[in-house]
């Protein structure tokens, strides 16, 4: 027969009032109303990532990091302060954390320094685009390898057994 393509969605939507009283699920979604209205029955709560409340939760957290080792070593090293670091993330991050988490560990590898940090443009999308240039430029390899495999997979209208993908390659 044909096959039915379970998501997460679906899944919490025709499950979830099975679950018990005591379990609770934390998944998070952009406003897609093809997640938000098959779960519109649950108890979903909104995060405003430009709210204050948010804003002074990822300035916190942006603080607590650099306060702490390698990230710590790196603002010393380079003359910055936390203040300014936590300020300029949250201006960039728009309030997502996510953004803030990547941009710190880059800081903290050394794949990025503050000046460039502050050159990166605000939002997720610009932030991947950056990075994603910035490690294949840097590295230097040869990654058509890689190129190969994803295409063949963007293409695959259903999930690849490993030993599909190595044979076609």
């Amino acid at each position: 027969g044909p096959r039915i393509a379970v998501t997460i969605v679906s899944l919490l939507a025709s499950k979830a009032t099975r679950f018990p009283a005591w379990l609770r699920v934390l998944a998070t979604s952009r406003p897609n109303p093809q997640v938000l209205t098959p779960l519109g029955t649950f108890g979903m709560k909104e995060i405003d990532a430009e709210s204050a409340g948010n804003q002074d939760d990822l300035r916190r957290y942006i603080l607590g990091c650099c306060g702490r080792e390698p990230l710590a070593g790196v603002l010393r090293a380079e003359g910055q302060m936390a203040e300014a670091l936590a300020e300029l993330l949250g201006d960039r991050s728009l309030g997502k954390f996510l953004y803030a988490v990547r941009a710190l560990r880059d800081l903290e590898s050394g794949r990025i320094g503050v000046a460039e940090l502050a050159a990166l443009p605000p939002g997720m999308d610009s932030f991947y685009l950056e990075s994603f240039e910035r490690r294949f430029a840097r590295a230097g390899r040869n990654y058509e390898g890689a190129r190969r495999v994803l295409g063949l997979l963007a293409a695959a209208r259903e999930p690849l057994p490993a030993a599909t993908v190595a044979t076609v390659l």
